[in-house]
């Protein structure tokens, strides 16, 4: 799907895309509370659903979609789950580099890095941080100035010499 139809079918969607995107952003909505509230196994139900749905009405490689990808991901990340969450977050960045959303992408490269970390790969982690301009992105939502998460990642994260 080419850019052009990808951002057509999201700001003109047809009624069946239209149902489906208000349904898949609900079931990611879901997903996401069951996440914060520890319930990984649903969390991950309810983001596979809305892979289905959305990928029927948009197909693999919509914006939307890499959304319900990135999300699936980052609750294997915490279930523990390093494969699944590799291969669903680089289907997520796929989809984000054809398009080009700097803090979607950014946001993806570090759930990789975190993946990376876990396998104790820190220098792929570093890689998958730097990204394609040698800029250093950090994921962490829970501080806009990632203070919060510096401690976890600051002996591998630091530009090189």
């Amino acid at each position: 799907m080419s850019l052009a139809m990808n951002i057509d079918t999201t700001i003109n969607p047809s009624p069946h895309q239209a149902s489906s995107m208000a349904r898949g952003r609900q079931l990611n909505q879901e997903g996401l509370a069951l996440r914060r509230a520890g319930d990984l196994a649903g969390a991950e139900a309810k983001d596979l659903e809305a892979i289905r749905v959305k990928e029927a009405a948009f197909g693999s490689s919509h914006i939307t979609t890499a959304i319900s990808y990135n999300s699936l991901g980052e609750v294997y990340i915490r279930m523990g789950r390093l494969d699944d969450a590799e291969r669903y977050l680089n289907l997520a960045l796929a989809v984000r580099e054809k398009i080009g959303m700097r803090n979607d992408l950014a946001g993806t490269r570090d759930n990789l890095a975190q993946v990376y970390e876990m396998r104790g790969d820190l220098q792929k982690a570093k890689e998958y941080r730097r990204g394609s301009e040698d800029a250093m992105c950090c994921g962490n939502y829970n501080s806009i100035f990632q203070h919060a998460d510096w401690k976890r990642h600051k002996a591998y994260c630091q530009p090189s010499p």
